[in-house]
């Protein structure tokens, strides 16, 4: 069966991600990894330009939306996410693990905050949080970790709703992302 990694950009456009994702850098990071298909979800975003030499080193597909992006969530591997709540928040609830790739261009930043809270949210070390060209090292990182296992729906809730409070405190100690 093949391994697959599902990325999601969300409903807006984040061609950092998806540019990052079809470079050869990471395509055959992810062969290596024994990943043989990569589907990403580009949102508004422009469709991504994949090296014509050497040819992608996986398959690579994509698509602008779908009514629910739950069947390739959970059906993925690995999980490439902005760092939107709503995407963070299904994403934890499956088996992959989850790679939050924070869109700092957006206006004030506040994928930012969103990442620390699913961070420290996610006590199993089940996200991780990076940039666009920080992604080959965090996909690097990501191989040498134990796979993660889901994250109980209703104990995410609840931890979301306070850690929004203490998030909002704390946005400056996650400047390093």
């Amino acid at each position: 069966m093949a391994r697959t990694v599902f990325a999601t950009v969300g409903t807006t456009q984040f061609d950092a991600l998806t540019q990052a994702l079809v470079s050869t850098e990471v395509t055959a990071l992810l062969a290596r990894q024994g990943y043989s298909r990569l589907v990403i979800q580009i949102g508004r975003g422009s469709e991504p330009t994949l090296p014509a030499s050497p040819p992608p080193a996986l398959s690579v597909e994509w698509y602008r939306f779908k009514d629910s992006l739950a069947a390739d969530m959970r059906s993925a591997a690995l999980l490439v996410s902005h760092a939107g709540a709503g995407s963070i928040m299904e994403g934890l609830t499956c088996d992959a693990c989850l790679l939050v790739v924070v869109n700092d261009a957006l206006m004030d930043n506040h994928q930012q905050a969103s990442a620390c809270v699913a961070t420290s949210t996610a006590t199993r070390a089940t996200a991780h949080p990076c940039s666009p060209t920080a992604l080959p090292c965090s996909l690097s990182d990501y191989a040498l970790r134990p796979q993660s296992r889901r994250f109980p729906v209703r104990s995410l809730r609840r931890s979301w709703r306070s850690a929004r409070i203490w998030s909002q405190q704390r946005r400056a100690t996650c400047s390093a992302l």
